[in-house]
């Protein structure tokens, strides 16, 4: 089981990290709050911290009045430091046997892994490929599966209304061909009860708007469906991550949503980070991350909005 503290004093954490290398990530901030501080290990000046950083043996962390921010170790353990709190970064907690160390390898590199592969800059980053000319996707009617890995064998569709259109027409494909086709005025479907659930691997819906004069739109993306043994080890880690994350849950989204995306369960991971804007939406990590995730299954419209809201708010003092 995945470890949580609470400290609101000076610290200095002693032991050896599993991932012994210098320059390696040890932890990584997961929800912060008022002004907290980090002076990279050697380094003399203090930097404004920011969602996701991630820190090195040596780092120090300082937390202002009124501040705090959590902490999530690579053994898997969860620290929250209170107001005027310190500590210097020198390894994993190492005081909770009951870790498991399965557990929290995996969520710690998978929560690494979604850091390393965003900006750090709050939207600046994000940004400037969106101004490329990807705009294949722009105002697309497909929301849900799109693109992503999911979890269960019924997954329900959902999508987007387009002006003038009266119905909808859902077609799902496997490899073997046609497997069930549903038509609704409703811009969702849940999956139909008289079908065979699916079984794992990768499969093509398609949407077909129609109106008064025929057909308006149509549109198509992919999904693919975990094995029932890899789901369940999913669901196993996300309550993990919960447990450790108790009484924070703007920290439970983050490390969730960010372990979710590097197991390609991006659509998951997106209503993660929408939760996480909902409870913090003045942070610009918080619109980054959803951000992130809305670019990767092809919402360009909507990552695009998020990345700017991310970019605004960091210029706020």
């Amino acid at each position: 089981m995945l470890g949580r503290f609470r400290l609101a004093i000076s610290v200095f954490i002693l032991a050896v990290p599993f991932a012994a290398f210098a320059g390696e990530p040890i932890a990584v901030m997961v929800a912060l709050k008022g002004k907290i501080q980090v002076t990279p290990t050697g380094g003399t000046a203090a930097q404004k911290a920011v969602l996701g950083r991630t820190l090195e043996r040596g780092d120090k962390v300082a937390v202002g009045s009124g501040g705090s921010v959590t902490l999530f170790f690579n053994d898997g353990n969860v620290i929250e430091l209170g107001e005027k709190s310190t500590i210097t970064v020198g390894g994993k907690m190492g005081n909770n046997k009951a870790a498991a160390a399965s557990v929290s390898g995996d969520v710690f590199k998978g929560v690494t892994k979604f850091v390393a592969s965003g900006s750090s800059g709050s939207g600046r980053i994000g940004l400037a490929p969106m101004r490329g000319g990807q705009t294949a996707d722009a105002g697309a009617l497909i929301r849900e599966p799109r693109r992503t890995k999911v979890t269960g064998s019924r997954p329900s569709f959902a999508w987007g209304r387009l002006e003038g259109a009266t119905r909808y027409r859902v077609s799902l494909t496997g490899d073997d061909g046609a497997i069930w086709k549903r038509e609704t005025p409703d811009t969702s479907i849940s999956f139909p009860a008289d079908a065979s659930e699916l079984a794992p691997g990768e499969y093509l819906w398609e949407l077909e708007a129609f109106g008064a004069s025929g057909s308006l739109r149509r549109e198509e993306t992919w999904f693919h469906v975990l094995d029932p043994s890899e789901a369940d080890q999913v669901a196993s880690h996300l309550k993990e991550i919960d447990k450790a994350a108790a009484g924070s849950a703007e920290a439970a989204h983050y490390v969730a949503g960010s372990y979710l995306f590097d197991r390609g369960l991006v659509q998951d991971a997106a209503h993660q980070f929408e939760a996480l804007c909902r409870l913090t939406p003045e942070a610009p990590g918080a619109h980054e991350a959803l951000g992130n995730a809305y670019r990767a299954v092809g919402l360009t419209d909507q990552a695009a909005a998020e990345y700017q809201k991310a970019l605004t708010l960091s210029r706020t003092p």
